[in-house]
Protein backbone atom coordinates (compact mmCIF):
# COMPACT_ATOMS: atom_id res chain seq x y z
CA UNK A 1 0.00 0.00 0.00
CA UNK A 2 2.84 2.42 0.83
CA UNK A 3 4.44 1.94 -2.60
CA UNK A 4 1.16 2.71 -4.35
CA UNK A 5 0.65 5.81 -2.20
CA UNK A 6 4.20 7.04 -2.92
CA UNK A 7 3.55 6.68 -6.66
CA UNK A 8 0.37 8.76 -6.32
CA UNK A 9 -1.91 5.84 -7.20
CA UNK A 10 -3.80 5.95 -3.91
CA UNK A 11 -3.70 4.23 -0.52
CA UNK A 12 -5.46 0.91 -1.06
CA UNK A 13 -4.61 -2.62 -0.06
CA UNK A 14 -5.67 -5.93 1.43
CA UNK A 15 -4.74 -8.00 4.47
CA UNK A 16 -5.81 -11.50 5.42
CA UNK A 17 -6.22 -12.91 8.92
CA UNK A 18 -6.89 -16.53 9.85
CA UNK A 19 -8.06 -16.87 13.45
CA UNK A 20 -7.48 -20.62 13.39
CA UNK A 21 -3.74 -19.93 13.50
CA UNK A 22 -1.93 -19.60 16.86
CA UNK A 23 -2.51 -16.39 18.80
CA UNK A 24 -0.18 -13.65 17.57
CA UNK A 25 0.25 -15.30 14.15
CA UNK A 26 -3.21 -14.64 12.69
CA UNK A 27 -2.01 -12.08 10.11
CA UNK A 28 -0.75 -13.61 6.86
CA UNK A 29 2.06 -11.92 4.94
CA UNK A 30 1.11 -10.49 1.53
CA UNK A 31 2.97 -13.36 -0.13
CA UNK A 32 1.17 -15.99 2.01
CA UNK A 33 -2.22 -14.39 1.39
CA UNK A 34 -1.61 -14.21 -2.36
CA UNK A 35 -4.42 -11.71 -2.96
CA UNK A 36 -2.52 -8.53 -3.86
CA UNK A 37 -1.71 -8.73 -7.59
CA UNK A 38 1.04 -6.10 -7.14
CA UNK A 39 2.84 -8.44 -4.71
CA UNK A 40 1.92 -11.82 -6.23
CA UNK A 41 1.44 -11.12 -9.98
CA UNK A 42 0.08 -14.57 -10.87
CA UNK A 43 -2.80 -16.05 -8.88
CA UNK A 44 -1.91 -19.19 -6.97
CA UNK A 45 -3.58 -21.49 -4.48
CA UNK A 46 -1.97 -19.80 -1.47
CA UNK A 47 -5.29 -18.98 0.17
CA UNK A 48 -6.83 -22.40 -0.52
CA UNK A 49 -5.69 -23.57 2.91
CA UNK A 50 -7.53 -20.89 4.87
CA UNK A 51 -9.81 -22.03 7.67
CA UNK A 52 -13.47 -21.14 8.08
CA UNK A 53 -12.27 -18.50 10.57
CA UNK A 54 -10.51 -16.34 7.97
CA UNK A 55 -11.15 -12.71 7.03
CA UNK A 56 -9.86 -10.67 4.09
CA UNK A 57 -9.99 -6.91 4.64
CA UNK A 58 -9.88 -4.71 1.54
CA UNK A 59 -9.22 -0.99 1.99
CA UNK A 60 -10.35 1.13 -0.98
CA UNK A 61 -9.18 4.70 -1.65
CA UNK A 62 -12.18 6.71 -2.86
CA UNK A 63 -10.42 10.10 -2.92
CA UNK A 64 -7.13 9.90 -4.82
CA UNK A 65 -8.64 9.11 -8.24
CA UNK A 66 -12.23 10.33 -7.80
CA UNK A 67 -13.91 12.05 -10.73
CA UNK A 68 -15.02 15.63 -10.03
CA UNK A 69 -18.72 16.06 -9.36
CA UNK A 70 -20.90 17.73 -11.97
CA UNK A 71 -22.49 20.83 -10.50
CA UNK A 72 -26.11 21.61 -11.17
CA UNK A 73 -26.73 24.92 -9.49
CA UNK A 74 -25.46 24.56 -5.92
CA UNK A 75 -26.03 20.77 -5.85
CA UNK A 76 -23.88 17.92 -7.14
CA UNK A 77 -25.86 15.92 -9.66
CA UNK A 78 -25.48 12.21 -10.35
CA UNK A 79 -22.93 11.37 -13.04
CA UNK A 80 -23.20 8.03 -14.83
CA UNK A 81 -19.59 8.32 -16.07
CA UNK A 82 -18.12 9.36 -12.70
CA UNK A 83 -15.83 7.05 -10.76
CA UNK A 84 -14.46 6.83 -7.22
CA UNK A 85 -11.56 4.40 -7.70
CA UNK A 86 -9.83 5.01 -11.04
CA UNK A 87 -9.13 2.25 -13.55
CA UNK A 88 -5.86 1.04 -11.99
CA UNK A 89 -7.45 0.54 -8.56
CA UNK A 90 -10.50 -1.16 -10.17
CA UNK A 91 -8.27 -3.69 -11.95
CA UNK A 92 -6.37 -4.31 -8.71
CA UNK A 93 -9.54 -4.74 -6.63
CA UNK A 94 -11.37 -6.95 -9.11
CA UNK A 95 -8.37 -9.28 -9.35
CA UNK A 96 -7.66 -9.28 -5.59
CA UNK A 97 -11.25 -10.06 -4.54
CA UNK A 98 -11.56 -12.70 -7.26
CA UNK A 99 -8.59 -14.49 -5.66
CA UNK A 100 -10.07 -14.41 -2.14
CA UNK A 101 -10.95 -17.67 -0.46
CA UNK A 102 -11.62 -16.07 2.91
CA UNK A 103 -14.77 -16.95 4.84
CA UNK A 104 -15.59 -13.25 5.24
CA UNK A 105 -14.59 -10.41 2.92
CA UNK A 106 -14.71 -6.94 4.47
CA UNK A 107 -14.58 -3.97 2.08
CA UNK A 108 -13.72 -0.70 3.82
CA UNK A 109 -14.25 2.67 2.18
CA UNK A 110 -15.20 6.15 3.33
CA UNK A 111 -18.64 6.53 1.73
CA UNK A 112 -21.94 4.72 2.08
CA UNK A 113 -22.46 2.30 -0.77
CA UNK A 114 -25.95 0.88 -0.31
CA UNK A 115 -27.73 3.93 1.07
CA UNK A 116 -30.66 5.21 -0.92
CA UNK A 117 -30.88 8.38 1.10
CA UNK A 118 -33.96 9.56 2.88
CA UNK A 119 -34.30 13.29 2.42
CA UNK A 120 -32.62 15.54 -0.15
CA UNK A 121 -30.29 13.49 -2.41
CA UNK A 122 -27.65 16.22 -2.39
CA UNK A 123 -27.38 16.22 1.40
CA UNK A 124 -24.94 13.32 1.68
CA UNK A 125 -22.11 12.12 -0.55
CA UNK A 126 -22.42 8.40 -1.41
CA UNK A 127 -21.71 5.85 -4.16
CA UNK A 128 -25.13 6.55 -5.70
CA UNK A 129 -23.68 9.80 -7.09
CA UNK A 130 -21.76 7.64 -9.59
CA UNK A 131 -24.26 4.83 -10.45
CA UNK A 132 -22.06 3.04 -13.00
CA UNK A 133 -19.22 2.86 -10.49
CA UNK A 134 -21.66 1.64 -7.83
CA UNK A 135 -22.94 -1.16 -10.10
CA UNK A 136 -19.35 -2.16 -10.89
CA UNK A 137 -18.67 -2.53 -7.17
CA UNK A 138 -21.82 -4.64 -6.73
CA UNK A 139 -20.74 -6.93 -9.59
CA UNK A 140 -17.30 -7.43 -8.01
CA UNK A 141 -18.84 -8.26 -4.63
CA UNK A 142 -21.51 -10.59 -5.97
CA UNK A 143 -19.14 -12.98 -7.75
CA UNK A 144 -19.83 -16.58 -6.69
CA UNK A 145 -16.47 -17.07 -4.98
CA UNK A 146 -16.76 -13.92 -2.82
CA UNK A 147 -18.02 -15.30 0.47
CA UNK A 148 -19.86 -13.09 2.99
CA UNK A 149 -19.05 -9.64 1.58
CA UNK A 150 -19.56 -6.92 4.19
CA UNK A 151 -19.06 -3.25 3.37
CA UNK A 152 -17.81 -0.93 6.11
CA UNK A 153 -18.32 2.80 5.53
CA UNK A 154 -18.55 6.12 7.35
CA UNK A 155 -18.74 9.89 6.73
CA UNK A 156 -22.40 10.53 7.62
CA UNK A 157 -22.31 11.29 11.38
CA UNK A 158 -24.62 8.42 12.28
CA UNK A 159 -24.26 4.68 12.61
CA UNK A 160 -26.36 2.43 10.40
CA UNK A 161 -26.72 -1.16 9.24
CA UNK A 162 -27.92 -1.48 5.65
CA UNK A 163 -29.01 -4.41 3.51
CA UNK A 164 -29.65 -4.52 -0.21
CA UNK A 165 -31.12 -7.60 -1.87
CA UNK A 166 -29.48 -7.83 -5.27
CA UNK A 167 -31.58 -9.40 -7.99
CA UNK A 168 -30.60 -11.38 -11.05
CA UNK A 169 -32.77 -10.60 -14.06
CA UNK A 170 -32.77 -12.81 -17.17
CA UNK A 171 -34.46 -10.54 -19.71
CA UNK A 172 -34.74 -13.25 -22.37
CA UNK A 173 -36.57 -15.68 -20.09
CA UNK A 174 -38.30 -12.84 -18.20
CA UNK A 175 -37.20 -14.34 -14.90
CA UNK A 176 -36.28 -12.33 -11.83
CA UNK A 177 -34.81 -14.25 -8.94
CA UNK A 178 -33.08 -13.18 -5.77
CA UNK A 179 -29.33 -13.50 -5.96
CA UNK A 180 -28.13 -12.61 -2.47
CA UNK A 181 -28.01 -9.75 -0.02
CA UNK A 182 -25.21 -7.25 0.46
CA UNK A 183 -24.71 -5.83 3.96
CA UNK A 184 -23.12 -2.56 5.00
CA UNK A 185 -22.16 -1.26 8.42
CA UNK A 186 -21.73 2.51 8.69
CA UNK A 187 -19.46 3.24 11.62
CA UNK A 188 -19.64 7.03 11.89
CA UNK A 189 -20.06 8.47 15.34
CA UNK A 190 -23.67 8.81 16.42
CA UNK A 191 -23.71 12.60 16.69
CA UNK A 192 -26.83 13.27 14.59
CA UNK A 193 -30.28 11.76 14.08
CA UNK A 194 -31.98 11.44 10.73
CA UNK A 195 -35.66 12.16 10.29
CA UNK A 196 -36.61 12.41 13.96
CA UNK A 197 -38.47 15.19 15.77
CA UNK A 198 -36.76 18.57 15.61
Amino acid sequence: MCDRAKKGLGAYGVMVMDFHRPRGHELLSDAEAGLDPDVVPVANSATAGLSDRSVAIFLLDIRSNKSPYIKKGFIDSDDDTGDFLGEEQWKWFQEAIKRSNASVNVIVNGLQTLADRIGPPFAVENWGKFPTSQRRLYQALLQENVRAPIIVSGDVHHAQILRKDCLFVDKEKRITKRARPLHEVTTSGMTHSWGGPE
